[in-house]
């Protein structure tokens, strides 16, 4: 399944410039997409008690040092913006209408806005920049202004920013992925572990279990098969119910019966799912073939099998299958 990051952002973060520099290739590489979600920083701030760094001295004096190392890590063409900080409100109106117009038209604002902000130090708090860079990037500056005055633009932007403080956004960038929140562009490490899937550990475990229990039925050793087995153990088949209470007490009657009238020889696994599952339980609908030692077919045979963890270890509890 396609995973998806939540990148919750406004222009005048420098720190977002540098998450947006880099979420497009770490969502590429993992075949994640990125729901742009623009917000007004200054009424997050608000919201939350909280306040840009480069109002904190030391915290300001530190940032400001810190993310040219960041840009450098990352390749990035940063550069301190001397009129930093700027009232952004009009520029993440735009960045909503724009979105409400289109991906399209969003993405090609935001190509447009991130670097006169973070790499050309234009003075994105005059009116009449910010309409120098909309035209060198194909926007009607008159448009833009009509657009951002909309009282519907007005309140989406309201809207998403209560949102992202409801969801406990502080500040920017913040990213969401699955659910579990990350702030701070130092955190895409974090983000990018979280769009690759893990190894699913139950199923390779249920399927360990199986593979090793054939081994033992191939190999003709009870003893190996009673180890993949939980007690009590129950197969029904061919109408009949037999309970096995202990190890040990699971014959090997029927294959005698296949080796001396149909020349068994082995059999194999075709197809394993599981179909339901829980922390301690999985049922796990497979097929399996029956051969000769000539190798033709015996039969192909639909089965359900109920596997249990007990005390760290997968067990085949139950086998339920309309073979003989």
């Amino acid at each position: 399944m396609t995973k998806k990051i939540e990148f919750w952002f406004d222009f005048g973060s420098p720190a977002s410039y540098l998450a947006w520099v880099q979420l497009p290739k770490i969502a590429a590489a993992r075949g994640a997409t990125i729901d742009w979600r623009p917000m007004l920083l200054g009424g997050v701030f608000q919201a939350a008690s909280n306040r840009s760094p480069v109002e904190i001295p030391a915290k300001g004096k530190w940032m400001l040092e810190d993310l040219p190392r960041w840009a450098q890590r990352y390749g990035a063409p940063y550069r301190r913006n001397p009129h930093f900080p700027i009232n952004t409100l009009s520029l993440m109106r735009g960045a909503v209408g724009m979105q409400m117009k289109g991906e399209s038209e969003f993405l090609r604002y935001v190509d447009a806005i991130y670097p006169a902000m973070w790499e050309k130090e234009r003075n994105m708090g005059d009116p009449a920049v910010v309409a120098a860079v909309l035209v060198e990037a194909g926007f009607d500056p008159a448009a833009f202004q009509a657009m951002v005055a909309d009282p519907a633009v007005k309140d989406k932007l309201k809207a998403v920013t209560q949102e992202a403080v409801e969801r406990g956004v502080f500040g920017a960038p913040t990213l969401f992925v699955d659910g579990q929140m990350h702030f701070g562009q130092d955190r895409l490490d974090f983000v990018a572990d979280l769009l690759v899937d893990k190894p699913d550990e139950t199923a390779a475990a249920c399927m360990a279990t199986l593979d090793r229990f054939m081994a033992g039925l191939n190999a003709y050793d009870a003893d190996a098969m009673d180890a993949q087995m939980h007690f009590p153990h129950i197969r029904f088949a061919s109408g009949r119910i037999a309970v096995y209470e202990k190890p040990g007490s699971n014959p090997l009657d029927l294959f005698d019966k296949l080796k001396k009238e149909d020349n068994w020889s082995r059999s194999a696994w075709n197809e394993r799912r599981i179909v339901q599952r829980s922390d301690t339980k999985a049922h796990v609908a497979l097929t399996y073939t029956r051969y000769r030692a000539d190798g033709s077919t015996l039969g192909v045979y639909e089965s359900l099998y109920i596997l249990t963890l007990k005390e760290g270890r997968w067990g085949i509890q139950v086998r339920s299958s309309f073979g003989p």
